[in-house]
């Protein structure tokens, strides 16, 4: 009876796809990932970032809106954890369309002169240096992206 049991439920599985939806390039699954198939059948990823399908397919399509499309085939599904890459919003072309600003004569001449007579020569001392330079390195409005997290985004890249 047992071994029944376990036929049917080895039947029942054989047929099923089951995996994790993650981040490229951090490695966190990812909820909320419409993956459908070429049989109509969808499926929309939990906040583990697992999903399952009962039906045998071809291919598969994951989208989500932070990340790129990807379609992959059916032994690629098979391998546990689909990988998808983040968008990177990045414009292709910027067009500036301001006219030029025309500084008045009489402004730039008071300017040449304030600098001839000295008047312009910023202070000198401790006045221009800035105490909390070393604290901007946590600021995060003025984040950089560090030498770790470029490699890591390249290998990303790569390897999609």
């Amino acid at each position: 009876m047992i071994t029944i049991v376990f036929l049917c439920t080895m039947v029942a599985a054989e047929g099923q796809v089951r995996g994790i939806v993650v981040d490229m390039s951090t490695g966190v699954p990812q909820r909320d990932v419409i993956i459908y198939t070429n049989h109509n059948e969808v499926d929309t990823t939990d906040w583990k970032g697992e999903y399952v399908f009962k039906e045998p397919f071809e291919w598969a399509e994951a989208s989500h809106p932070r990340f790129l499309t990807r379609k992959v085939t059916i032994d690629e599904m098979k391998a546990d954890t689909l990988r998808l890459l983040p968008l990177v919003n990045e414009l292709s072309e910027v067009v500036i369309t301001a006219k030029r600003l025309e500084i008045a004569p009489a402004i730039t001449m008071g300017i040449a002169q304030a600098a001839a007579e000295g008047g312009a020569m910023a202070p000198k001392g401790l006045a221009t240096f800035d105490f909390f330079a070393p604290l901007a390195r946590f600021d995060k409005s003025r984040r950089w992206v560090s030498k770790k997290e470029r490699k890591k985004q390249r290998e990303a890249l790569e390897n999609y």
